[in-house]
C-alpha cells in the first residue's frame, strides 16, 4: 500500500472513530442488530452510521487515487526520464556508455 491510499484510510478510520466516538458515546440511542455475514452483533444504532461514514470517506478517497495511480504507472518519473534521454532511450546504449552505468546513477545521487 502506497503513502497517499494508506494515508487517506488511515486520515478516515482515526477521523470517524474520534468524530462518532465523542457525539454519540455515552448517549441513549437505540440499539440494533446488524448481521455480519454468519453472526449478527447488537450495537448502537449510531455504529452503522459509523460504518457508512467511513465507506462514504474510503469511496472518495479511492475516487481520485486510482487515475492517479495509474498515471503514475504510465508516466515515467523525472529522473527517469532524464536518464533516459542521456542515455539515448535505449538500455543497449545505456549500458555502452559509461556515463549512464547504473553505478555512475547511483554515484551522481551520492
Amino acid at each position: 500500500m502506497e503513502g497517499p491510499l494508506a494515508s487517506s484510510i488511515l486520515g478516515s478510520l482515526i477521523d470517524t472513530v474520534w468524530f462518532f466516538t465523542l457525539a454519540f458515546a455515552g448517549t441513549d440511542l437505540e440499539t440494533t442488530t446488524y448481521s455480519l455475514g454468519w453472526f449478527n452483533i447488537d450495537a448502537p444504532i449510531w455504529t452503522g452510521w459509523a460504518g457508512g461514514d467511513f465507506y462514504v470517506k474510503l469511496s472518495v478517497a479511492f475516487v481520485p487515487l486510482a487515475p492517479f495511480g495509474l498515471l503514475r504507472r504510465l508516466v515515467p518519473s523525472r529522473e527517469a526520464a532524464e536518464r533516459d534521454s542521456a542515455c539515448g532511450g535505449s538500455l543497449k546504449s545505456c549500458f555502452s556508455d559509461r556515463r549512464c552505468h547504473p553505478r555512475a546513477i547511483l554515484k551522481s545521487f551520492t
